[in-house]
């Protein structure tokens, strides 16, 4: 995983490529670490699937908080997303 939280370590199309699920890494310098899902405004046509904290993979909820070193699994039918903040109101 790159250094650099926004660009993701991994990007596989889905659903006939009209998706993709992307990961992201979370540093503790990022302002999203320690903010809950429900305090993140997404766009259209952005789902967080999934947030993978050490080995334990959590199925996120509004109360899910984002800490230091957490992966963010996302799925998008959003183009050119290459940071979170491209999925971000």
């Amino acid at each position: 995983i790159s250094v650099l939280y926004d660009i993701y370590s991994f990007m596989h199309t889905i659903a006939d490529e009209e998706a993709e699920a992307l990961e992201f890494s979370i540093n503790g310098n990022h302002e999203y670490a320690g903010k809950a899902l429900k305090e993140l405004s997404l766009k259209d046509g952005v789902l967080i699937a999934a947030v993978i904290r050490g080995k334990n993979l959590i199925v996120p909820n509004g109360g899910t908080v984002l800490e230091d070193s957490d992966l963010v699994i996302l799925v998008t039918t959003r183009e050119l997303v290459s940071s979170l903040d491209d999925v971000l109101k």
